[in-house]
């Protein structure tokens, strides 16, 4: 066996549905073996009524719709059998009423969910290796001084982010890539599919390449036009070419998914791009709109879903349903694209009009089409959200949720993730409108939902919960409840550390983001000691990934500043001016970009790392941060103390009696109480002891 998920372990059954007519199905395993008994197979369509298939000996089973035309689609279908799945469901979901019988694959689910885990395992092995080795190329580069630190970084920030796309995608592209059938690919592609699933990823790439797939389709495309043209032409031969034409498309289909899964994103769009530009259909056309949209390439996302949509009006009957549900969905992932780059107007236009054919679609057949409703209006509502129009969002939201209600009291198991979903985004609506009372209500219900859902598969749903816990736990810092959030925030950490055991890299930034969250709830409720470990952790973390990952910087640099003024305030002045060090050159960035808002901080941060110096025994660097700190703010008159003070111990002391001469009477205690706490600390040089005392006692005058 080449695969743990082969056709030698599928049921098939060849299902022909037509429209006041009956047509038989048999069912086989792999034409290789004797029919064998199914046993029940249950399949649910069309508002849920169900037609079980048990008698296979007869090996026929006739299924009528009543009143349906031809190319009508047949509903919401779903397969059951007991410890099987459908290998083939994209078949399923594109199933309508036609004159070939539907081939309805089974295999079992426990050997594919393996092969789905050991693809995911390769696929995220071979990104890393990837990324690792074009992050020794760049360091070697930056070394050489063949780029600057600036290319460096963008080239480093690109890297990152195909590898933090890929985790994203590679379940769907592991998913895929389990689901394609050796048969119908040709030997070569086969070894490269058996070299790829035991690891052997680059073998494998080499031999899909060996295969010049896109040659072949060129020439059994060829071929066959060529048989359509010469009617001389034995039917034989163009059987033949159509055959080699279908070969050839689903090995470079294989090939394509193989470099998805190797994380060679250019290889596998510029074959996707080739299919779409050859092909011209509407399925290829999507498909590589698709993948560049989550390439972020929006330019080509833009350009081949519209030419997607003009196929599909040129060339489908528009009375049809199969068509009116494929414009829908066109349009509703150009919306999506438009909003996603702030074409608002465009994006609202397009999904209002997915959104009516939906409409009209589910006036016919409300189970099959209802929950594409749901989903168009949750997007509109989102973008509604998004531009202020919280008014049109929150009725939207509404509807969606009737809407998802309804259907998960028929069928609680495939839609209750839908209702705890909308449920939390309608949540978050009232609470960015301040209306708390509401957003907790809701927040509670999907948190309900999504505890009930984490229990069943907490690897799909416990980072849903998480998510949840976190607003809940949000909205109860808002308004002051920090006993219920921080025993929140602690849940949402144990569910984060839990998952960044399993995954670090995608889960460790959220440990870090709970970590910092709950040491700004200490620091609210003025615990200052206990806001210091979390806040460590967190930039502990941040200051490790921030440099690949840029969304953690500013956790990074929050941590930092609020880590340098708890240790000031708690008085361990030399880590404060160790984390000031690090500090610092970030905060006179800002300064720079925009001096109006950041000269008073800035120059009390200056102000805070020259006493800091002082108790590190820098007397001349305190020196120069009180100085640039009143060079930009001259009102600070504290920071006068901390000149005057780095001065005298450095035996500067015309200077430093002039300054405590003039600031004696505004600052006399000041003064007082920072030579008490120099001299408890050792601070003061003992050759300076003397003049400390003349100092005290011209202040005291």
């Amino acid at each position: 066996m080449k695969r743990t998920i082969c056709l030698s372990t599928c049921l098939l059954l060849w299902i022909a549905v037509a429209a006041q007519t009956q047509e038989g199905v048999s069912y086989q395993y792999n034409g290789k073996k004797p029919r064998t008994p199914l046993g029940n197979v249950t399949i649910s369509y069309d508002n849920n009524k169900r037609t079980v298939l048990s008698d296979a000996k007869s090996g026929k089973f006739s299924l009528t719709l009543e009143g349906r035309k031809m190319g009508d689609r047949i509903g919401l279908v779903t397969v059951k059998k007991r410890e099987m799945m459908v290998f083939n469901q994209h078949a399923v979901d594109e199933w309508s009423l036609r004159k070939e019988p539907l081939c309805l694959i089974l295999c079992n689910a426990d050997e594919f969910e393996r092969q789905k885990a050991n693809l995911i395992e390769i696929g995220k092995r071979e990104a890393k290796k990837k990324y690792d080795q074009q992050k020794a190329e760049l360091e070697a580069k930056l070394n050489a001084s063949q780029m600057k630190q600036q290319e460096y970084e963008d080239a480093l920030d690109k890297a990152y982010d195909e590898l933090n796309r890929f985790q994203k995608n590679v379940g769907e592209y592991a998913d895929l890539f389990a689901r394609i059938d050796e048969s119908e690919v040709d030997t070569l592609a086969q070894r490269a599919l058996d070299l790829f699933n035991q690891g052997h990823v680059d073998e494998a790439i080499r031999l899909f390449e060996q295969g010049h797939y896109m040659e072949k389709l060129d020439k059994a495309l060829k071929n066959s036009q060529q048989a359509d043209q010469l009617k001389t032409v034995a039917e034989k031969a163009k059987e033949l070419a159509t055959q080699d034409s279908l070969k050839a498309l689903q090995s470079l289909k294989a090939q394509i998914e193989a470099y998805k899964m190797n994380n060679e994103w250019n290889k596998a769009g510029e074959l996707l791009k080739g299919l779409a530009d050859r092909l011209n259909t509407v399925d290829d056309c999507w498909a590589y709109a698709y993948f560049c949209s989550n390439q972020n390439n929006f330019k080509d996302t833009e350009v081949y879903y519209k030419r997607a949509i003009s196929l599909l009006d040129e060339h489908e009957d528009k009375g049809t349903l199969v068509y009116l549900y494929r414009k829908s969905c066109l349009l509703n992932n150009l919306a999506f694209l438009y909003s996603n780059t702030q074409r608002f107007t465009e994006s609202e236009e397009m999904y209002k009009e997915a959104l009516e054919i939906y409409r009209r679609l589910a006036l016919s057949n409300p189970q099959a089409y209802e929950p594409d409703v749901a989903g168009t209006l949750n997007n509109l509502a989102g973008l509604y959200c998004k531009t202020q129009r919280f008014t049109e969002s929150e009725a939207m939201y509404k509807e969606v949720l009737e809407i998802r209600h309804r259907h998960a009291k028929a069928d609680p198991q495939a839609y209750e993730y839908d209702v705890a979903t909308t449920l939390n985004d309608l949540a978050s609506l009232y609470y960015k409108v301040q209306r708390f009372t509401e957003s907790e209500a809701l927040y509670k219900e999907a948190l309900e939902k999504r505890r009930r859902l984490a229990k069943t598969d907490p690897q799909a749903h416990e980072p849903n919960l998480a998510a949840t816990l976190n607003n809940l736990a949000g909205l109860y810092y808002e308004i002051k409840r920090f006993a219920e959030s921080e025993a929140m925030f602690k849940e949402v950490l144990e569910i984060y550390r839990r998952l960044a055991k399993a995954n670090q890299q995608a889960y460790e930034p959220y440990v870090a983001q709970t970590q910092y969250n709950i040491g700004l709830l200490k620091i609210n409720i003025e615990q200052y000691e206990d806001a210091i470990p979390p806040l460590e952790e967190a930039l502990n973390i941040c200051r490790r990934i921030s440099q690949t990952n840029p969304a953690q910087k500013p956790y990074y640099e929050s941590s930092l500043y609020l880590l340098a003024k708890l240790y000031s305030i708690n008085k361990d002045y030399l880590v404060a001016y160790r984390l000031y060090q690090e500090w610092l050159p970030i905060m006179k960035q800002r300064y720079e970009a925009d001096p109006a808002s950041q000269q008073s901080d800035y120059a009390d941060q200056l102000g805070s790392q020259s006493f800091c110096c002082i108790f590190a025994k820098q007397f001349a660097e305190a020196e120069q941060y009180a100085r640039e700190g009143l060079a930009i703010e001259p009102t600070k008159h504290f920071i006068c103390g901390n000149l005057a003070a780095a001065l005298l111990f450095q035996g500067k002391y015309q200077e430093a009696e002039q300054i405590y001469r003039q600031y004696k009477d505004e600052l006399k205690d000041d003064f007082l109480d920072d030579f008490k706490e120099f001299a408890e600390t050792g601070v003061i040089p003992q050759e300076r002891e003397a003049d400390v005392e003349r100092i005290k006692r011209l202040i005291e005058e």
